[in-house]
């Protein structure tokens, strides 16, 4: 049941994106605080592929100028994404740092990870990774194309890197606050 409503909510995403209604109203927002509000919302996805989540250390009062809700959609897609690929009893690592005036969040799996050739295409909808298909993996695709759209409209980026057999590293780039 939540796959479905997850499958719903995405193409629902996609749908607003594309014909520009996803609002964004950009304030301070501590990413501790984001962190926290989002890991609840898919604890069980973790829970089912026996994932730990563990965060680096934050600075305390780090902060982004973001719109709070496009801020959790994004964190939630990125870590939904790291705890499919992740191996079972795998570690999800959380974490972000400040450079000038920009702020990287990220979300690390010690996954399967994505080839390079893969890795180009990733922000292009209903793409899925080619191990995808040898996994347990649930989604239509849009995941990452909603999180760079929703990044892009407060002035942000999301960005992959990833090694295959040795995870995939998902970062948004926001503007700090």
């Amino acid at each position: 049941e939540q796959r479905l409503l997850l499958l719903v909510d995405e193409v629902l995403g996609f749908v607003s994106a594309e014909k520009g209604e996803t609002a964004v109203q950009r304030e301070a927002i501590r990413v501790s605080d984001a962190f926290d509000a989002v890991q609840p919302l898919i604890a069980s996805q973790f829970e089912e592929h026996h994932c730990v989540v563990q965060r680096s250390a934050i600075r305390p009062g780090l902060s982004v100028r973001a719109d709070a809700k496009s801020l959790q959609q994004i964190l939630m897609r990125l870590m939904s994404n790291a705890s499919k690929f992740s191996k079972d009893g795998g570690t999800v690592t959380l974490g972000a740092e400040r450079k000038n005036d920009i702020v990287r969040i990220w979300v690390h799996d010690a996954g399967t990870g994505i080839s390079q050739q893969e890795l180009e295409k990733v922000f292009e909808p209903f793409f899925q990774a080619e191990h995808a298909t040898t996994r347990r993996v649930s989604g239509i695709g849009l995941g990452l194309t909603i999180a760079r759209d929703l990044a892009r409209r407060m002035e942000g980026e999301v960005m992959l890197s990833s090694e295959p057999g040795h995870g995939t590293t998902a970062s948004v780039l926001l503007p700090a606050a």
